[in-house]
């Protein structure tokens, strides 16, 4: 999920396609956040590596990061109880050994 967000993310295809296709993942509340984003003003063009988990503390929620040409993306995920969505998205995340 976190990978396929971030190749959507970084695609910089224009709105009304770029919007359709990150939505697809994301929650309802990112959704209307990434509703405001200008996808020609996302730094990354492609995704470079499989995603990481970085955090599997909560229940119901973890984080993942996604090596990108622009660095590495880290991507929030929540369970909505059917499937995992993306809840935030932030670039230039720490590296994941």
């Amino acid at each position: 999920m976190a990978t396929a967000f971030v190749a959507a993310w970084a695609s910089h295809q224009p709105n009304p396609g770029w919007l359709v296709r990150v939505d697809a993942y994301a929650t309802p509340g990112f959704a209307d956040a990434l509703a405001t984003v200008d996808p020609s003003r996302v730094p990354a063009t492609r995704v470079t590596g499989t995603a990481k988990v970085t955090d599997t503390g909560a229940t119901a929620s973890t984080s993942a990061a996604v090596s990108t040409d622009q660095g590495v993306v880290s991507v929030s995920l929540r369970w909505d109880g059917t499937a995992w969505k993306v809840a935030d998205v932030r670039p230039d995340a720490q590296a994941v050994e």
